[in-house]
């Protein structure tokens, strides 16, 4: 039975919030596979990734998700969150 891209992602999420990040990881992968663009996937991928401390990583996830959609704030403020925490941010 195939799903919904809507439902992997809820389910993604769920599994996530439930500690399960590898069974997250695996379908937001799955659904990048076929949606690489995905906005949220994208994201949640760079969450994870960002909390593994894998700086670029999480980074081009981050982008390709305000590339998709940058309308949505979350995305912004977990990529500047980022640059933050990775000292990142070019001083003037």
């Amino acid at each position: 039975m195939e799903i919904s891209i809507s439902a992997a992602i809820n389910k993604a999420i769920s599994v996530q919030k439930d500690g399960r990040v590898q069974e997250a990881k695996e379908i937001y992968q799955a659904i990048l596979q076929n949606h690489p663009k995905h906005p949220d996937a994208n994201h949640n991928m760079g969450v994870i990734a960002a909390s593994n401390n894998e700086f670029e990583d999480a980074s081009n996830y981050f982008k390709k998700a305000i590339d998709a959609n940058s309308k949505v704030q979350q995305y912004w403020l977990s990529y500047l969150k980022l640059l933050i925490n990775f000292k990142r941010l070019i001083k003037t």
